[in-house]
């Protein structure tokens, strides 16, 4: 059986979902894509304020909607580029 390919773009609104050992996801957080890794198999996460973004597997995430969520997350700063809003 093969698995989907997930792929995310700078910019992107995701949910981060990860689960347990009986598969039950135990917690949703709302975050903002950095950026992909090379190989593809994990992305660049913005979940609060500021310029580090944590390495998430691609299995974790879901792709969302822009939300009033997301509000807090990572604002942009001239280090990363990111823009001012998002």
């Amino acid at each position: 059986m093969s698995k989907e390919l997930k792929t995310f773009r700078p910019g992107q609104a995701v949910f981060y979902k990860p689960k347990d050992s009986s598969g039950k996801v135990y917690k949703v957080e709302a975050g903002i894509v950095k950026r992909m890794s090379d190989d593809g198999s994990s992305v660049f996460v913005w979940y609060h304020s500021g310029c580090t973004a944590a390495s998430t597997p691609v299995e974790y995430l879901e792709a969302t909607d822009l939300t009033n969520a997301h509000s807090d997350v990572h604002k942009g700063c001239s280090q990363c580029g990111y823009p001012d809003k998002i």
